[in-house]
């Protein structure tokens, strides 16, 4: 059901079909995640115009200790796009399927609003919780 990986970048959806960002962390990997899949992903998210503003999670500070912001680019710069970001939380833990929220989206986009090709890949792999209320993922139990 898991495959190890290097850090990979994915992009799943949440039960009400808001966009969610993990970055994998070198963790196992459900079998569902495809390498190309989360680079066609990305390489869309990335070249997409920004929506708005994101907020640091409020317990980011409890999980890292002090960080500068500058180190949360690749998170915060998504979430401008609409997009929950999360983090692996043991990082070279392969076994450990814990993600912690880094940034929230101040404005979302939802799977509806993207093109066919993007809903049809992020429609493979869909979270069984609303990111909205969760401050941590489980690869294994919410997926």
């Amino acid at each position: 059901m898991y495959t190890e990986a290097y850090d990979i970048d994915m992009f799943l959806i949440d039960k009400n079909d808001d966009i969610v960002f993990i970055a994998s962390g070198g963790g196992d990997l459900p079998f569902t995640i495809n390498e190309l899949d989360c680079d066609i992903l990305k390489e869309y998210f990335i070249n997409s115009p920004n929506i708005g503003d994101y907020e640091v999670s409020n317990n980011l500070k409890s999980i890292l200790g002090e960080f500068n912001e500058k180190t949360l680019f690749e998170f915060t710069s998504l979430s401008k796009k609409g997009i929950y970001s999360f983090d692996k939380t043991k990082l070279n833990d392969s076994g450990d399927l814990n993600y912690h929220l880094v940034s929230i989206p101040e404005a979302k986009i939802n799977l509806n609003s993207l093109p066919t090709k993007i809903q049809n890949i992020l429609s493979k792999n869909k979270l069984n919780v609303n990111v909205k209320d969760k401050y941590s993922i489980n690869l294994f139990s919410d997926l």
